[in-house]
């Protein structure tokens, strides 16, 4: 017997004990190692992609291929299109884009192999500290299930299994292994699971995350009450729950939960699950589910069905997805600033003082998950010069060879492999300028731009400190030097924001005349931005987050990541010993919840501002 559409339960009733272990265990880390230039990982389907499922011949059940996607197939080849991050698509306020984009991943996912994108990223924005931020959508619930909603319909028109993630209350990468989330059970449901229920019930996807994390002492993956009783009974959720990578200690605890495919998997799990089937640990009962569960989603994908190709994009996709990706970006611009008419730039302008190491080497997405190995990146850079226009000879000068020797290069924090082969290079801003350079630049310019970048991603928060949350003090000195000239030379300065995530303003922002926050735009960056400086494009977006006058102003601060040192465990304050843990203890009054209901605080820029020409 082989496994068709309509035989699942034919071919369960089939299937030994140890065959249902298998097919609900992951293949192993290979796949994903092979990604990492590893000599003895090779000859895997998709290298670089996250996992495998196992494959059962005698019944014809064939492995399955999942892969990162928050903003593009994240594989070993290269060639996938580089998409906005979440935060800057969620800045569209544009549901129908955001299906746009969904349907672009899914195709491109199909075309190189991949069933399952991990995909898309949907925790809130408790912190604006949290590293991944610019995987998510938004601080608030509604919106951030209306995106998510849009982009699981777009994903899973082409066939392929979209993957919601983390549930839940993944909303920190300090400790993110073992960190345990306490909070109450009315915030955590009307927040931080609302989000999910509404998109499950807009979208229906296929698949979804459960997060490493513990919520109220008890691991999300062995959670009962959050997999089985809220996820199933309450959303009414009927894909596949599978597990986020991580060795797995207590696989029969978390089939028994609720997870239904423990990725990426080992032979050790498979055992581990027959022995406790065997001595009555784990029902039968529920191994079936689960197995059952796995092959309802296995024929539905693209390697079933055989439209799974295993190759490139073609031109013509790539050219409308390039073209999909920088439409995307300028979308998803918010304008924060705008005084005396300093955007769009003049249309006679010619003649560009750029300023800034990431003006010519825009950062196009995040670290990790949210990386994508595209064929190319646009900087603001490349697009000027693209255009016709002139750059100052000194600062061109001084920049380009910075990036071509690869001096004063920064290496990303998190894990050593992640960082290595799933980021883009970050430079630290340096003071080669003079005053006598600064004064050349602006004087000799029709428009004046200085670009200030961060870098975000998995593994890492950001930090309370200066060139992370705050400006670094060639930053700040960067600013002082331009706005001192442009002011005596009677120029208006234009500042971007190519940043993962919300920084500190209020200390620099008087010295520009105009702001405008690009995030992470994917490959087409430089065209996307420029679109927008000149009014090609006019200004859309809307804040999906908070941006709060003084960090301490944030409910949550107090409490973020509030893990203890020594990754030991801690007692409480009110005596519950546990793991590392971090007190909701703001309940549901994170960003506009918040402030919403405290107008006496000023906010730097409220969540849902944007400007326009």
């Amino acid at each position: 017997m082989k496994l068709q559409k309509d035989n699942i339960e034919a071919v369960l009733a089939e299937m030994t004990v140890r065959e249902k272990a298998t097919i609900i265990v992951g293949a192993g880390w290979g796949s994903l190692f092979e990604g990492f230039h590893l000599p003895f990982c090779h000859g895997h389907r998709v290298p670089g992609a996250a996992g495998e499922t196992r494959p059962i011949e005698r019944l014809g059940i064939p492995s399955i291929v999942l892969a990162d996607g928050p903003a593009g197939v994240r594989i070993k080849q290269s060639g996938a299109t580089a998409f906005p991050a979440a935060v800057s698509l969620a800045s569209s306020r544009d549901p129908k884009l955001l299906e746009e984009v969904g349907k672009a991943l899914g195709e491109e996912a199909r075309a190189f192999g991949v069933d399952v994108l991990l995909a898309p990223g949907m925790n809130l924005m408790r912190n604006p500290l949290c590293g991944r931020n610019f995987e998510y959508y938004s601080e608030d619930a509604e919106l951030s299930s209306e995106m998510a909603a849009a982009m699981i319909r777009g994903i899973q028109s082409a066939g392929v299994a979209a993957t919601p993630k983390h549930y839940a209350l993944n909303n920190q990468e300090t400790n993110r292994f073992h960190n345990n989330v306490i909070i109450d059970e009315k915030p955590m449901r009307s927040v931080y699971l609302e989000n999910f229920r509404r998109a499950i019930a807009e979208a229906k996807p296929w698949a979804i995350m459960a997060s490493y994390n513990s919520v109220n002492g008890t691991p999300v993956q062995q959670n009962k009450h959050l997999l089985t009783d809220i996820l199933r009974d309450e959303f009414g959720f009927d894909g596949v729950v599978l597990t986020d990578w991580t060795k797995h200690k207590n696989p029969a605890d978390k089939i028994a939960a609720g997870v239904d495919l423990l990725m990426p998997g080992s032979n050790s799990n498979i055992r581990s699950i027959c022995r406790a089937v065997r001595s009555g640990k784990l029902s039968e009962t529920r191994l079936n589910e689960a197995a059952r569960r796995v092959l309802q989603l296995i024929v539905k994908t693209p390697t079933f069905n055989s439209s799974s190709k295993a190759g490139q994009l073609t031109q013509t996709q790539k050219e409308a997805h390039a073209a999909l990706s920088r439409r995307a970006a300028a979308a998803g611009c918010v304008l924060l600033k705008n005084e005396n008419n300093a955007l769009p730039i003049a249309p006679d302008a010619k003649k560009i003082g750029l300023m800034g190491v990431h003006s010519y080497n825009t950062i196009c997405g995040g670290i990790g998950s949210g990386f994508v190995n595209c064929e190319h990146r646009i900087s603001l850079y490349d697009a000027f010069k693209a255009r016709g226009f002139r750059l100052n000879g000194r600062s061109e000068e001084t920049y380009t060879a910075v990036l071509e020797k690869k001096s004063n290069l920064v290496k990303p924090a998190g894990l050593g492999c992640v960082t290595k082969y799933m980021a883009e290079p970050v430079y630290k801003e340096f003071r080669f300028f003079s005053e006598d350079c600064v004064h050349n630049v602006v004087d000799l310019a029709d428009a004046v731009i200085v670009t200030i970048s961060r870098q975000a991603g998995e593994g890492v928060d950001c930090k309370l400190e200066k060139g992370s949350y705050y400006l670094a003090d060639a930053e700040m000195e960067l600013l002082r030097s331009m706005s001192r000239r442009c002011l005596h030379d009677e120029k208006q300065l234009i500042v971007v924001l190519n940043v993962a995530h919300p920084i500190e303003t209020d200390s620099w922002s008087s010295f520009a005349d105009a702001i405008l926050l690009v995030w992470l735009p994917g490959q087409e960056a430089g065209h996307a931005i420029v679109d927008v400086l000149t009014g090609a494009v006019k200004p859309a977006g809307k804040l999906p987050v908070t941006w709060p006058l003084k960090y301490e102003d944030l409910p949550s601060a107090a409490n973020f990541p509030a893990c203890s040192k020594d990754n030991k465990p801690v007692k409480t304050p009110d005596g519950i010993k546990d793991f590392d843990y971090t007190r909701y203890a703001e309940g549901d009054q994170i960003g506009h919840y918040y402030f919403d209901r405290h107008p006496e605080i000023p906010v730097a820029f409220p969540f849902g501002f944007g400007l326009t020409y």
